[in-house]
């Protein structure tokens, strides 16, 4: 059975956190807790990669609803960096990081263009409608 990117990303990171999601469900507390690592110097590449990943895991579960629902086109852009900085990750520190998680990079760049793609048609619609504001009412039917 397949598991869905950011389901997946969860079991694995709350994993390297000795936790266990109960449902493997998108929920803030466990957001919370794996965004909860902090970064020092004494950590080695694979707990640095892992606690970075936990942070973006955290940002990308706080930006998804409003994507997803198209409530804001400004979540869809930050959930797109999100994901930019995630593929970024996973490929500096591919290395130091399980298998399973590095081979979710595949998935990612699948949403990174359908993100994509999302993002510019709310970046055309929105330039139509600062057009169209600018046009007299008898043209503003045309556009």
């Amino acid at each position: 059975m397949k598991v869905p990117l950011a389901q997946g990303a969860i079991a694995l990171l709350a994993d390297s956190k000795g936790l266990e999601p109960k449902s493997l469900s998108l929920v803030d507390p466990l957001a919370r807790e794996l965004a909860a690592t902090p970064v020092d110097a004494s950590m080695s590449a694979r707990e640095l990669a892992l606690a970075s990943l936990q942070g973006l895991l955290a940002d990308w579960l706080r930006h998804e609803p409003g994507a997803r629902l198209g409530q804001d086109p400004e979540a869809l852009h930050d959930l797109r960096v999100t994901a930019r900085r995630m593929d970024a990750t996973l490929s500096l520190f591919a290395p130091y990081l399980p298998e399973a998680l590095v081979r979710a990079r595949g998935q990612l760049k699948t949403l990174l263009r359908i993100l994509g793609t999302a993002r510019d048609l709310d970046i055309q619609l929105g330039e139509l409608t600062r057009i169209s504001a600018q046009l007299s009412e008898g043209e503003r039917p045309a556009l």
